[in-house]
């Protein structure tokens, strides 16, 4: 009953997210913009505070089993840090200058403001490594929802390669079918490579997908990045929910 209420209460607050982009790209610079940027303020941490406990609701048994093992320890981390990586980078929020930009400067600094995105403005922090030729730009906004998303994109690798891992046991639990496993394995699979594909695309196909990038992964004001990261956030967490449920009654199988 609990579980099903958080899963209503995500649903209502990824809603509320898409609502408020809408509202604000359709409003543009007006008084009551600002309005629904405080709403931001508390959609976007509500709904991946909502997104981790569900996920997390569902998986936590089959975590604690796994975790046992050193192996899957690594699973998870190398997921996370790979997603978050590879997020960060093709975002530009932290990577190397543009050769196409202006020089940048000799001097390294790091300065803070304020900035938009996701749906309200944070504090940021902007910084510029010459000794590292690396540079970034990361708020508190992004650095929750890039967190976020790689502890989701951690459970769901290590959740689909325990449910290939363990296939072999299902054939000896009550009521295992080909089909059951199989539709478990491509849901997971998908939920899990989705929210990789649009960074990917933007990362082989570099310039020549300069305005693709623009709309959709770098203009946080946009509808279609709204949409990008709401999508992400509820692949992965039905990703997890699905290959948590699966795992779960395996893992607590009487071996032997």
């Amino acid at each position: 009953m609990i579980r099903r209420r958080v899963a209503v209460a995500l649903a209502l607050f990824l809603t509320s997210w898409i609502l408020v982009s809408y509202a604000q790209e359709r409003l543009g610079y007006t008084q009551l913009v600002f309005f629904f940027m405080e709403l931001g303020y508390f959609i976007v941490p509500a709904s991946l505070i909502l997104a981790l406990s569900l996920a997390y609701g569902y998986a936590d048994r089959s975590l604690r089993i796994l975790f046992g093992s050193k192996r899957y320890a690594v699973i998870f981390f190398v997921a996370a840090l790979l997603h978050s990586g590879l997020f960060v980078y093709t975002t530009g929020m932290i990577a190397p200058p543009d050769e196409d930009s202006p020089a940048p400067p000799k001097h390294g600094f790091i300065i803070t403001y304020q900035s938009y995105g996701p749906l309200a403005i944070w504090p940021n922090i902007e910084f510029w490594f010459p000794s590292m030729w690396l540079g970034g730009a990361v708020s508190v906004g992004t650095g929750l929802l890039v967190t976020s998303l790689a502890i989701l994109m951690g459970m769901n690798v290590t959740l689909l390669l325990a449910n290939v891992e363990y296939r072999n046991r299902w054939k000896r639990a009550t009521g295992f079918t080909l089909g059951s496993f199989a539709s478990t394995f491509c849901t997971s699979l998908c939920c899990c490579c989705t929210p990789s594909i649009f960074p990917l695309i933007a990362l082989l196909l570099g310039s020549g997908a300069a305005n693709f990038v623009s709309l959709v992964l770098v203009n946080p004001s946009s509808l279609a990045h709204n949409l990008l990261l709401v999508s992400n956030i509820a692949l992965l967490t039905s990703g997890a929910v699905v290959s948590a449920k699966r795992i779960t009654s395996t893992l607590l199988l009487p071996s032997g």
